[in-house]
């Protein structure tokens, strides 16, 4: 790794095995990111940007930009964190993430009250959010499939040669998107709200909601995982 100052911009370089990450920073400014002179702000949509963050040690998004930890970028496998995340910043999960506000401030307000009545509406308002949680990281991790075909395609950086096979590939993908599934679980757990029946129930709820889509990330991750590069 190296760094170049020139003109108040700092510019990186990690080498991996399947090339080279350039990374463009100023101080508190946002960043550019090539893979093989590649630009990946060219797959963000319109108004976002990419901020290099020295805390934490994951990607994550907020409305506008997309943060890159700094330990992160370490990682040769990086890449499938990042287009994750740029994957949420889709136009169409703003309406999501409103109704995710208005459902956190309505589940608060139901953790105060014990009756009958009030626990099938906390049950019911967390069925409503397991949904929202399950699409929401469903349609990023297929979004994040289909840009590292893109990325594959457009700059040669092989994201695949991190992975000794496509089980240890694709078991990256569902650790991540089933530790939504036990987090749903959890939440109702730690709640203390409802009988035995009421809990196995939305045990099973959540199931039913998140396990019917694994074939499709799979069927997504073989594609990408079979894709050949240009002779």
């Amino acid at each position: 790794m190296n760094k170049d100052l020139e003109q108040n911009t700092i510019v990186t370089n990690y080498e991996f095995s399947s090339g080279i990450l350039v990374l463009e920073s100023s101080k508190g400014g946002s960043i550019k990111v090539k893979l093989n002179g590649f630009d990946l702000s060219k797959l963000t949509p319109d108004g976002y940007e990419i901020y290099l963050s020295d805390s934490g040690s994951e990607c994550k998004h907020k409305e506008g930009r997309i943060e890159v930890s700094s330990k992160e970028l370490k990682n040769p496998s990086f890449l499938l964190t990042l287009l994750h995340e740029v994957g949420h910043s889709a136009k169409d999960e703003k309406v999501d993430l409103d109704r995710d506000k208005e459902i956190s401030r309505e589940l608060k307000e139901l953790s105060r009250k014990n009756s009958e009545k009030d626990v099938l509406r906390y049950i019911g308002v967390l069925e409503e959010y397991t949904r929202l949680v399950e699409k929401r990281e469903r349609q990023a991790w297929l979004s994040s499939i289909k840009s590292l075909k893109t990325v594959l395609l457009e700059s040669g950086h092989d994201v695949r040669k991190n992975f000794a096979n496509f089980e240890e590939f694709f078991s990256k993908i569902i650790r991540h998107y089933k530790s939504y599934l036990l987090g749903m679980k959890y939440v109702f757990e730690k709640s203390g709200k409802g009988t035995d029946k009421q809990w196995h129930d939305f045990e099973a709820y959540v199931d039913q909601i998140f396990n019917p889509h694994i074939p499709i990330l799979e069927d997504e991750a073989r594609v990408f995982w079979e894709t050949e590069l240009p002779k």
